[in-house]
């Protein structure tokens, strides 16, 4: 999306937890943290709080739930 100017929300991408979880720092909350890939339409989570985000990250990246 970056590479071509398409237009969308601003977001960032990350392979790291630690660094997906400094990167907070720069979105207002809600914050959305999307898994990547295919997730049966459950990879999306609107997390309304700082911790909230933190402990998706954790699950998507580290847990590895979907």
């Amino acid at each position: 999306m970056k590479k071509y100017g398409v237009k969308t929300a601003r977001y960032e991408t990350f392979t790291d937890p630690q660094a997906a979880i400094a990167g907070l720092a720069d979105f207002d909350l809600p914050v959305v943290v999307k898994a990547s890939g295919l997730a049966a339409g459950k990879g999306v989570i609107i997390c309304q709080t700082a911790e909230e985000a933190k402990n998706t990250i954790f699950q998507i990246m580290v847990e590895q739930h979907f």
